[in-house]
C-alpha cells in the first residue's frame, strides 16, 4: 500500500473515532446530567412527603394515625434521614 494513502485511511480513521468518542462523551455528560436530575427530584419528593407525615402527625387525627401499621411504617421508611 502506498504510504500516503495509508496516512490518509489513518487520518480518516482518526477523524471517525475522535467523532465518535465525542458522540459518547456526549451521551455520557446527558446521562450523567439525567441521574442528577432524577436525584433532585426524588429529593424534593422525599421532602414533600416528610412534610406531609409531619403534618398529620400534628394534626388532631395524629394520635390516632400514630397507632396504624400503615403510618408507623411510613414513618420509619421516609421520615428517617437516608444514609449518604
Amino acid at each position: 500500500m502506498d504510504p500516503s494513502a495509508e496516512l490518509e485511511l489513518l487520518r480518516t480513521e482518526n477523524d471517525h473515532l475522535r467523532a465518535r468518542l465525542r458522540d459518547v462523551e456526549g451521551r455520557i455528560e446527558a446521562l450523567r446530567i439525567d441521574a442528577d436530575t432524577v436525584r433532585h427530584e426524588r429529593n424534593l419528593l422525599r421532602q414533600d412527603l416528610v412534610w406531609t407525615l409531619d403534618r398529620l402527625d400534628r394534626s388532631p387525627a395524629g394520635p390516632l394515625l400514630r397507632r396504624t401499621a400503615g403510618f408507623r411504617r411510613l414513618r420509619t421508611q421516609w421520615a428517617e434521614p437516608e444514609a449518604p
